[in-house]
């Protein structure tokens, strides 16, 4: 069941999937489908539910306009099943095995049978009846007959055994009478004579949250849940029982005796029974729901990658499991990559775990051999992706989720936000320092002080009448419009600000809970029944329409905090967001920055931030790997809080290397608490403020390289623009879990100083590597030992063949072009790049309004060929290219016209 917010349907409609089969097997049917242009979705349901559909619109899968053509196959034992361009999928009739191949016809995994998932993942450790016997030998067994017998759940309320699977015809499951054939009724014990026989009711899963204890308790383990059931029967005083499944003991006991219990609980995990002897049964928690549990082959190396990250687990790659949950600071998927070359996404009916709404229901756990996955809900979806590299399976995953929307242009420059922007004077004084520093920079963004005077942390769950949820401050904003005006104009400034996911206004407060539109539990984070259900269409319209005052005054983003209420809560508060954008100007990208990530929430176009993080040495040092880790999890772009967030001030030293990474990061933004010192550069020596500036001038020269590698992504086939190491070198065991160094596109390889001492080690693997903008190389494979690191130097490397775009320093991506566009290229190998350009502002790139320059490096004549096509031809497009070619014996530079095909050749 869903606990404390019952969720309305997706935005938009499922993924069409055309002419799936289904096949009945047992009582339960399993239909196989092509689900978007490189995913199959076996869907399994247990009786009752329908599997010609995905289960439910589930908002992780995207809308597919097409999908490829599939034809029927067959396969040896009994097999039947589909294929497409890129693979097979194939389920045997008669057992409920799936198999899925690739397009060679060679087998990736093959799957437990999966409608007798359902049943034995339903089935119960102790008999449905608590004093029967349902061990008796299938040849004693008497059937209970229809209607009772239909299912488990009618089955044992009829007070009979359900068996999953039995040696009976089909292997079909089975309701049964307790202790064989029934005879005659036992007529009821005489109160208060002797005991007779345990005849209670028992209720797996369910515990009591009110009673009392007996005198007569047991004192120490009893055998089974019978001799609990039976220990109760014999104590007149005692009405109800509690017996604790095997491995769940509390302190020596697993049998407890009960009087007087009103109130009762579940137990998802169903390690506690309940049972009633005499005297009224007291209300009941709804059953739990059905689960599935099923067990996929693998080969005894394979290894995963690619559901997610926390702190304890960001400077590896590899995970041998995954429990979905949100939360500050990690996120965990339904999903991985397996070496043994396959990904899967796995979906369920149910939209959060049973019992825990900040969780998703389909776990996964992989031991040597195997991966055995848990769903609970009416109906499971396995999406499976035929991948031979983690690149293809993290592009078929985007087909499927959704490819990742391109941000606006300038939000690849720099962002500066912090807690604590005290009034109108001193955010003035404060950007314009950016501006007169020549610090460049291209947005703004403020915590609670833009918006509300206090935050409302301290509110009562009713809220307060004087709470603004969206208004201004009067000591920040004074004339918001006016102000916003000037910080577009005069100071070339965007401006984001930050969102919570609930209410602080009583009257809003009382019209909210009125329409059922909030929360109902208090387990969700910060703010309890405060926070809104943004599942609800009704009030993702009704929170459109409230914020879009804020969009006419000139805010330009949001940033979205402490929304892991529920598993999906940031993918649905963003679809109320979009529909506020669409609604006032349906042309202009949306973009927002998120504490967490569910996937589908990249093509929507938010961002994801790593969340509260401390400011120390090693927090710098784990947001590499959490950035890769989230990206091979499907992330399009992610963020940090440059120079941490918690834990007092930064020194000049941990922030400048802070910022020499996150020049490399797919956005680069900075914020700090309320009590710290601001991390904008002007406020720490000049030393540092000189290498934070070289930072941030870098950033601005990459913008063209990161904004056309942010276009790359939205197509098929693109790959995330921070990539591991191992993508390239799958058999160098040194890089294999390797967060400290990853690629920054195709060739370009960061290595930034993370240690408090100016030391790193920089590992190259095999061939050669150029030092960034230099003819220097080194030969690999080999280790570089770098000590006394200047401060204003971050070691960054390339392979030959590398093509990167250099645009020349600005303040802001306003001023683009600024001048000729550097193309250098690293010889050695041929290389190809594309720059992509366009407004920078709308979803024009999504038709095609964009004019793409792909530079071919051909590395035995070197040549270095450019051709364009589209037909954007805005001011800020490059003119004129000047490129540099790096040799090992020197460097070379040539000019050429952009616009038109050209090209320039070196001696």
């Amino acid at each position: 069941m869903w606990i404390g917010v019952v969720l309305a349907g997706a935005l938009g409609a499922a993924a069409r999937l055309e002419d799936p089969l289904t096949v009945q097997v047992g009582n339960g049917s399993i239909t196989l489908a092509v689900a978007s242009a490189g995913a199959f979705r076996v869907s399994v349901s247990m009786e009752g539910s329908s599997t010609s559909a995905p289960a439910g619109v589930n908002p992780m899968i995207a809308t597919q306009a097409s999908v490829p053509p599939a034809t029927p196959t067959t396969g040896p034992g009994g097999f039947t099943g589909i294929k497409t361009s890129f693979g097979s999928v194939l389920v045997n009739r008669a057992t409920g095995i799936v198999k899925l191949l690739d397009a060679t016809g060679t087998v990736l995994t093959t799957t437990s049978p999966l409608v007798q998932g359902y049943a034995t993942a339903a089935g119960l450790a102790e008999p449905g009846t608590a004093g029967g016997n349902c061990s008796i030998a299938p040849a004693s067994r008497s059937d209970c007959g229809m209607p009772i017998g239909k299912n488990q759940q009618s089955c044992e309320a009829g007070g009979c055994c359900w068996a999953p699977v039995n040696p009976n015809p089909g292997n079909a499951p089975w309701c049964f009478h307790p202790s064989g054939p029934p005879g005659p009724p036992p007529p009821p014990p005489p109160p208060p004579g002797p005991p007779g026989p345990c005849i209670g009711k028992a209720y797996p899963g369910v515990d009591v949250t009110s009673g009392d204890h007996i005198a007569s308790e047991p004192t120490g383990l009893l055998p089974s849940q019978t001799a609990c059931c039976a220990a109760c029967d014999s104590a007149p005083e005692c009405q109800s029982w509690v017996w604790a499944t095997a491995g769940h003991e509390s302190n020596g006991l697993n049998c407890w005796l009960l009087t007087g219990v009103t109130s009762t609980k579940s137990i998802p995990d169903g390690s506690r029974v309940f049972g009633v002897t005499r005297g009224p049964t007291p209300p009941l928690p709804p059953p739990p729901p059905p689960q599935l549990a099923a067990t996929f082959s693998a080969s005894a190396t394979a290894k995963y990658y690619g559901a997610g990250a926390s702190k304890s687990t960001s400077t590896t790659l590899s995970m041998t499991a995954s429990n979905p949950h949100v939360a500050n600071t990690e996120f965990f998927t339904p999903h991985y990559w397996s070496t043994d070359g396959y990904s899967i996404l796995t979906a369920s009916s149910m939209r959060h775990m049973d019992g825990d709404i900040q969780a998703y229901p389909a776990t996964w756990a992989a031991s040597s051999g195997s991966v055995s996955w848990t769903v609970q809900g009416t109906q499971t979806d396995f999406y499976f992706m035929p991948a031979k590299t983690n690149g293809e399976g993290v592009s078929a995953l985007w087909d499927l989720i959704g490819r990742p929307a391109v941000p606006p242009r300038y939000a690849f420059g720099f962002l500066a936000c912090r807690w604590g922007w005290k009034d109108r004077q001193y955010i003035h004084d404060t950007l314009t320092q950016f501006r007169t520093g020549n610090f460049p920079i291209d947005a703004w963004i403020s915590d609670f002080g833009w918006f509300t005077s206090t935050p409302d942390y301290t509110l009562p769950p009713a809220g307060i009448p004087t709470y603004t949820d969206f208004g201004y401050n009067p000591t920040t904003f004074p004339a918001p419009v006016d102000q916003l005006t000037e910080y577009h104009t005069d100071l070339h400034m965007r401006f984001g600000g930050i969102r919570k996911p609930r209410l602080g206004n009583s009257n809003a407060l009382i019209y909210a809970h009125s329409m059922n539109w909030t929360v109902q539990t208090t387990g969700g984070g910060n703010g309890g029944t405060r926070n809104l259900n943004y599942s609800i269409p009704a009030l993702r319209t009704w929170y459109a329409n409230q914020s879009k005052g804020y969009l006419s005054d000139g805010v330009d983003f949001w940033w979205n905090d402490e929304g892991e209420t529920y598993y999906f809560a940031f993918y649905y508060w963003n679809a109320a967001q979009v529909e506020g954008l669409t609604n006032f100007d349906s042309k202009k990208r949306f973009w927002s920055i998120n504490r967490c990530y569910t996937p589908g929430m990249s093509r929507q176009g938010a961002v994801i931030w790593t969340g509260d993080i401390g400011v120390d040495w090693n927090s710098l040092e784990q947001q590499p790997g959490t950035m890769l880790n989230w990206g091979l999890a499907g992330v399009g772009f992610v963020t940090c809080d440059t120079g941490g967030f918690s834990g007092g001030d930064d020194t000049a030293l941990l922030l400048v290397r802070w910022y020499q990474f996150a020049v490399f990061m797919s956005i680069m933004r900075v914020h700090s608490t309320l009590a710290d010192t601001p991390h904008f550069p002007f406020l720490y020596d000049l030393s540092a403020a000189n290498a934070m500036r070289n930072a941030l001038n870098l950033r601005y020269q990459l913008v063209p390289y990161h904004y056309s590698l942010a276009h790359a992504a939205y197509k098929p086939g693109g790959l995330p623009i921070m990539r591991p190491l191992f993508w390239d070198y799958s058999d160098d065991p040194q890089v294999a879990e390797m967060t400290s160094q990853w690629f920054d596109g195709e060739h370009l390889m960061p290595a930034p100083v993370l240690n408090q001492d100016n030391s790193t080690n920089v590992y190259l693997p095999k061939g050669t590597w150029y030092e960034f903008n230099s003819t220097t190389t080194h030969v690999g494979p080999t280790n570089l030992s770098l000590s006394d690191v200047p401060l204003e130097s971050t070691p960054v490397y390339v392979r030959p063949g590398g093509i990167i775009t250099l645009g020349p320093v600005i303040q802001y991506t306003g001023q683009m072009p600024g001048g000729p566009l550097q193309v250098q290229v690293y010889g050695g190998a041929d290389g190809t790049f594309t720059l992509v350009e366009d407004d920078g502002e709308t979803y024009g790139y999504k038709a095609g309004t964009t004019r793409e320059t792909t530079f071919t490096w051909t590395d035995a004549t070197k040549t270095m060929a450019w051709a364009v096509t589209g037909e954007y031809a805005g001011a800020d497009v490059y003119l004129q290219a000047d490129v540099v070619y790096f040799a090992a014996n020197g460097s070379q530079t040539q000019s050429g016209k952009l616009g038109a095909a050209g090209s320039v050749v070196f001696k």
